[in-house]
C-alpha cells in the first residue's frame, strides 16, 4: 500500500456552484425547504402566541364575554370592548383567525449564485398591515380598532361604564353633553410592532449544511 500526503487541492469554485445550481431541485426538496419551513413555523408560532398573550388581546377576550366588567387593563374604568363600542362578536378571535389563515410560506423558490455559494429565496404570503387595518373596522366607523389601540381614540373622558339600553356593546355609553372624567385613552404598542418583528425575523439568513 502506498500512502500519499495531499497538501493542497485546487477546486474550481464556479464549476462547483454550477453543479449545485443544477442539483438545486433535489437540494431544495431534501435539505433546504424542510429547514426553511421549520424555521418559518417556529417564528409563526411565536408570533401567534405573542398576539394571544398580549394584554390587549387578553382584555378583549375577557370583556367580549362580559362587556360590563371593569377589567382594569388598558382603561382605568371599564374595558376596551365596551369603550370601542363593539356590537357583539369576538374581535380578538376574528383577528387571530385572519392571521392564522392568511400567512403561509410558498414552496416555489429562486436560487442565485453568491460569492460564497448559492442562495435560496422563498416567498411568504401575508396581508399587509394596511390590509389588516381594512379588515378590522369598528362597527360605527370605518376606522380600524387595531389602529385605535395603537394610535389612540377620543371619547374616553365621556365614557360611562354600565349596561344601558343605548349601549352597542352592552357595557357602556358616551355621555352626550359633558365629560365624566379627566384624561384620555393612551395609545399603546400592539399588533404592528409584533408583526414587523415577525417579518424581520423571517428575513434573516439560515445556514444549512449539506
Amino acid at each position: 500500500m502506498i500512502s500519499l500526503d495531499v497538501k493542497s487541492v485546487k477546486v474550481d469554485f464556479n464549476l462547483l456552484v454550477k453543479d449545485l445550481i443544477k442539483s438545486s431541485r433535489e437540494i431544495h426538496a431534501n435539505h433546504v425547504y424542510p429547514e426553511v419551513r421549520n424555521r418559518f413555523e417556529q417564528e409563526y408560532t411565536t408570533f401567534l402566541n405573542e398576539y394571544q398573550s398580549h394584554p390587549v388581546t387578553q382584555e378583549l377576550y375577557a370583556s367580549h364575554l362580559n362587556p360590563g366588567i371593569n377589567y382594569g387593563g388598558a382603561l382605568e374604568d371599564g374595558n376596551l370592548y365596551a369603550f370601542f363600542g363593539f356590537a357583539g362578536g369576538d374581535p380578538a378571535g376574528e383577528l387571530y383567525n385572519l392571521l392564522a389563515e392568511n400567512i403561509r410560506i410558498g414552496k416555489q423558490y429562486r436560487v442565485n449564485k453568491q460569492s460564497k455559494g448559492i442562495r435560496y429565496s422563498y416567498k411568504v404570503y401575508a396581508p399587509t398591515m394596511q390590509q389588516i387595518f381594512n379588515a378590522t373596522p369598528l362597527s360605527w366607523t370605518s376606522r380600524s380598532w387595531v389602529k385605535a389601540v395603537e394610535q389612540g381614540i377620543s371619547g374616553y373622558n365621556r365614557y360611562i361604564r354600565g349596561n344601558r339600553p343605548s349601549s352597542q356593546s352592552g357595557g357602556g355609553v358616551l355621555a352626550k353633553h359633558s365629560n365624566v372624567r379627566s384624561g384620555s385613552y393612551k395609545n399603546r404598542q400592539y399588533l404592528t410592532s409584533m408583526y414587523n418583528k415577525f417579518m424581520k425575523n423571517l428575513s434573516g439568513k439560515t445556514q444549512i449544511s449539506i
